[in-house]
């Protein structure tokens, strides 16, 4: 399915403004292309859409809206190619290193910490595999949210986790990602 004419505007623009830390307009813009995506009934863009506002709506630290926008990429992704689903799993995993980060003056359960750690590896094995882009929001971040999981569930823990995720299948990862994400 082609993406619709606005959209092919509104997203490059939510790119461009995403790319020069300008989130509130990148925000608007993504929300302007999944208008047009929900619009013209393309689940693959609606998805799209909504893990890249997953990533900018956790930038201003709103984790209730980001678990909004998950809970329905979740459930819209298995209607999306292989490689949109990668990019779910970074979104999934990213809201859960964000729950993590929220929790750390409390303690995080270790079934939530293996869940981030498993999806995160999943998402670095498949686009590492496929050579589909890392999202823009990576880079320092990347390394920040695995220091975070790794401080949190410990060496070996972390390391057992991170090779469990590296091993699952893209469907798997989803199943997981599903059964275990936002209600």
């Amino acid at each position: 399915m082609r993406p619709a004419v606005g959209s092919r505007r509104s997203w490059p623009a939510g790119l461009v403004a995403w790319a020069r830390r300008d989130t509130r307009s990148a925000i608007s813009r993504m929300h302007e292309a999944l208008a047009i995506h929900r619009k013209s009934g393309n689940p693959n863009g609606i998805v799209a859409c909504l893990v890249n506002l997953v990533q900018l709506v956790l930038k201003t630290g709103d984790i209730t809206t980001a678990r909004i926008h998950l809970a329905e990429c979740l459930c819209l992704a298995p209607r999306a190619t292989p490689y949109t689903v990668t990019h779910v799993l970074d979104a999934a995993s990213s809201y859960a290193v964000a729950e993590v980060r929220a929790a750390q003056g409390g303690r995080p359960a270790q079934k939530h910490l293996h869940y981030a750690a498993r999806l995160r590896a999943a998402a670095e094995a498949w686009h590492r595999d496929t050579g589909s882009p890392r999202p823009l929001f990576d880079g320092e971040e990347e390394g920040e949210a695995v220091a975070t999981l790794k401080q949190a569930l410990g060496e070996d823990a972390f390391n057992a986790a991170w090779e469990e995720g590296r091993a699952m299948k893209l469907e798997d990862a989803l199943a997981l990602a599903i059964s275990e994400g936002p209600a």
